[in-house]
């Protein structure tokens, strides 16, 4: 059984397909209902109550009838707790062990979750007790499992991790194979794909090793369900990402998997599960349609001429952020209907299904003009995903679990902008904006300077992506365990120094082990910030047809709902950005001036400070504001206004307000290799004297950069800089080798810097400021990991940068930093190269962006 999902919505459940296919067919177990007789050999007991189960499974399986057979379940739990008790008095722990986890199995079937995970638990002990590794593995995979039915991602992690640990070193094929299955589960409903598609990949390999028989069919069978929704989740990503052949790949793949599962069921005369993959892909069909439907959407919108406007007329720009009222399109309410009849039908196992029938009927409510009922239901399945959330360790997993289910927060967020409640909707917006980012900095403890904490917090981070970027690099290549075997390898054994370092993490670390909360910002808090400081935002939401525009001040909130599909916007930001990387094209003047009438000129007349904080949100993530020109009067942006950046107000907030930096202590390092790189450091050292330590003869060592960062309140390294845009955490510096180590300080061990009370780190070098944004809005590269590490405020580049203008930009912001404001001395040093001729080029002077206050 699969939940169905709405297209336009990407929001999915907890349980995988495997899960929900196991709670469906589990709910007939029970179609014999014969009592069982009291034995007086308790495993003679169990084992007639075990052939009881597989008897239903195989019935339940066969006939489709998910709710026959319920009322005899509690003569079989009667039963195992007879055998379990006498078995416990015996001593037989293994025999022990395997019962308390089928009573467990009985209780989550009847959707009793606390009953079924206490089971669990009692079957690891009895199984670790009696030493029995691969009997306390199977325990802790359906731990895991039932764990994760009852929407706890974190824990049933941390517990199908220790399984896994176990299984591998059990030597029981079947068993590993039951936790794979159980770790991609999670894994799909933490949005790790790739994770899952290479723990599947492991799964299918498994399985052709086992004994033929049903467990062998039953491990492929599952493996191939679950490899099939990771496919149709990646189909999925078409609704807020627009390269469509990937998408209809993916979904071919779903497709051509789930046939697979259809077939294994039909050869095994499982008539239920038969009709239920014909189920599923009538769901893959109606995906690629949708996909296919897209896809010709967006060629008709790219020949609308309605999109180039020319005048601040052209555009459209309403306060209304809710549609009207109208017909109830019948799918909808079908589609509301079975939602509703799984629910009941799994009892309360269903909690993942919650956020999704919260935020449906939400959706009907708005259609049908109810506007309290549909906000009380968006609010309430924004509760659901929150409570799921905080139940995620780290923050790698906070921020892809949000993923697919960040619209419930927009559609929220529009909800209240329509009834006016300002601070109400500013506060679910930033609930949905880079709130991993915000927890991770909570986290931290910015007392510790380059301690034990940071070093364990970079080496995470470094693992982790490691292991995504294999997945990924495996994923993109289309699987197969005999071809990947080196890189399955090198997963598996990053995987497993990743569980030691966690498990070292949770006594030596415990609140990096275990994220805290972090409080979303409040407008009261921005605009007291503001108020104090003398800025103004403008922040943006990018929805699927339109932008929602915040000018926020001290004293007022001006929002505007602007015309502008997301597709169309991407196009926009792309197109600009290619014509800012390359000085020998042309400067896109009219994209640059259609996006300066989309995104500032409804806000522009009340505009009132010359110092402005942007808060981007997706694609404009990668705009730099500053190169935006006004067609009426052909300035741009960044000649009027002193502009920085931050990923959300939560995030601007946390960071520390920054002075001049007169009387500032600066470290200055060069690559003597890289044009230009000497002269700037050269030109440091004149400007601060003895309060500048400078190397700019030989090109340091990373260990040595690490260790001499510490203590200055500036930090300027001029080297090569590489983005990786397949794992945007091992984008890297580049320094010197030395033996094994290859002088790449990647954003992940940037973690580890000791940055705390530093005011301001620069990086000169190219393509430092370029970052991976995701759907959820969290940032992923160097800026992240310099950020936890302390940086008071980052200047960055976004494209492979030239020498001289970068030297004569760095000199101009330095000379003027000493006495202004660092937004103003970015805004003062881009003006200098720009109005030089051979410099005039956005190319030249644009690609240097300030993230902080």
């Amino acid at each position: 059984m699969r939940w169905p999902r709405l297209p336009a919505i990407r929001v999915s459940t907890h349980m995988s397909a495997r899960g929900a296919a196991h709670l469906a067919t589990a709910a007939l177990l029970c179609l014999c209902a014969c009592a069982a007789q009291a034995q007086p050999d308790p495993l003679a007991q169990q084992q007639r109550a075990n052939q009881r189960l597989e008897a239903w499974l195989d019935e339940a399986r066969r006939s489709g009838d998910f709710q026959a057979g319920r009322e005899a379940l509690m003569q079989l739990d009667a039963d195992y707790a007879q055998s379990n008790a006498a078995l416990a008095q015996g001593g037989q722990t293994k025999a022990l062990a395997l019962g308390q986890i089928k009573q467990g199995s009985v209780w989550r079937i009847q959707g009793q979750l606390a009953r079924a995970t206490a089971l669990y638990t009692q079957a690891a002990a009895t199984a670790r007790r009696g030493g029995h590794v691969a009997m306390e593995a199977d325990a802790l995979g359906w731990l895991a499992f039932a764990l994760l039915s009852d929407g706890q991602l974190g824990q049933a992690l941390t517990e199908v991790t220790r399984a896994l640990a176990l299984a591998e070193t059990a030597g029981q094929a079947d068993v590993l194979a039951r936790v794979l299955d159980v770790r991609a589960s999670v894994q799909i409903a933490q949005r790790d794909l790739p994770g899952a598609a290479a723990t599947l990949e492991r799964e299918v390999a498994l399985a052709t090793t086992l004994p033929a028989g049903l467990d062998a069919t039953m491990a492929s069978f599952y493996a191939l369900l679950n490899r099939s929704d990771v496919y149709l989740k990646i189909a999925e990503r078409c609704d807020f990402q627009r390269d469509f052949e990937p998408c209809l790949q993916a979904a071919e793949r779903a497709r051509s998997d789930m046939l697979a599962v259809q077939a294994i069921a039909r050869r095994q005369g499982f008539a239920g599960l038969d009709r239920q993959a014909a189920g599923m892909l009538r769901g893959i069909e109606a995906r690629r349609e949708l996909i296919l439907a897209r896809r010709g959407h967006e060629q008709g919108l790219q020949r609308a001429a309605i999109f180039h406007p020319r005048r601040a007329e052209d555009v459209l720009v309403s306060a209304q952020f809710v549609a009207p009222p109208g017909p109830l399109p019948a799918p909808l309410l079908a589609l509301l209907q079975e939602q509703k009849r799984v629910e009941q039908a799994a009892g309360p196992a269903a909690r993942g299904l919650e956020s999704v029938t919260l935020y449906t009927e939400g959706l009907l409510a708005e259609m049908q003009g109810r506007s309290e009922a549909a906000l009380a239901g968006y609010q309430q399945a924004v509760a659901a995903l929150e409570r799921d959330r905080r139940s995620l360790r780290d923050e790698r997993s906070r921020g892809s679990f949000m993923e697919n289910r960040i619209t419930v927060y927009y559609a929220a967020v529009l909800q209240l902008l329509q009834q006016q409640r300002h601070a109400e909707a500013f506060e679910m917006l930033e609930r949905s904006r880079s709130r991993a980012l915000a927890d991770l900095l909570a986290s931290r403890r910015p007392e510790l300077q380059g301690g034990e904490e940071q070093a364990l917090m970079a080496q995470a981070a470094t693992l982790r992506a490691r292991i995504a970027d294999a997945q990924g690099r495996l994923f993109e290549a289309g699987g197969g365990a005999v071809a990947s075997s080196n890189a399955a390898a090198r997963i598996e054994a990053d995987e497993n120094s990743y569980r030691a370092l966690l498990e070292s993490m949770a006594t030596r670390a415990p609140r990096l082990a275990a994220l805290v909360e972090s409080r979303p910002a409040t407008l009261a808090a921005l605009q007291a910030s503001m108020r104090a400081e003398g800025y103004e935002t403008l922040q943006y939401l990018v929805t699927e047809s339109a932008v929602i525009l915040w000018h926020i001040t001290a004293d007022s909130v001006f929002v505007r709902n602007v015309f502008l599909p997301r597709s169309e916007l991407m196009r926009k930001v792309a197109a600009l950005g290619a014509s800012l990387r390359n000085p020998a094209l042309p400067f896109d003047e009219a994209t640059a001036g259609e996006l300066f009438l989309y995104l500032v000129q409804p806000a522009l007349a009340r505009v009132r400070s010359e110092k402005l904080v942007i808060l981007p949100h997706e694609s404009l993530a990668q705009l730099p504001f500053q190169a935006l020109r006004n067609p009426a009067s052909g300035a741009f942006l960044g000649d009027r206004l002193q502009i920085s950046y931050a990923p959300s107000a939560t995030v601007l907030l946390s960071l520390r307000r920054t002075a001049a930096l007169g009387d500032a202590r600066v470290l200055a390092l060069a690559d003597p290799a890289v044009q230009g790189a000497a002269q700037e450091v050269q030109a440091i050292a004149r400007l601060f004297g003895g309060r500048a330590q400078t190397a700019a003869d030989v090109l340091p060592l990373k260990a040595d950069v690490k260790a001499r960062v510490a203590g200055f309140d500036v930090v300027h390294l001029a080297v090569h800089g590489s983005f990786d845009a397949g794992e945007p955490m091992l984008s890297h510096l580049k320094f010197r080798p030395a033996g094994a180590d290859d002088g790449r300080l990647t954003a992940a061990e940037m973690f580890g810097l000791p940055l705390a009370g530093n005011r301001l780190v620069v990086l000169s070098a190219c393509d430092t400021g370029r970052t991976e944004t995701t759907h959820a809005n969290e940032t992923l590269g160097m800026a992240r990991g310099l950020l936890f590490a302390g940086a008071g405020a980052l200047l960055l580049s976004s494209w492979p940068v030239q020498s001289a203008a970068t030297s004569l930009w760095m000199q101009a912001f330095y000379e003027a930093a000493r006495t202004q404001p660092l937004a103003q001395a970015a805004r003062g040093a881009a003006l200098r190269v720009k109005n030089a001729p051979a410099t005039a080029h956005p190319f030249y002077w644009a690609g240097f962006s300030l993230l902080g206050r």
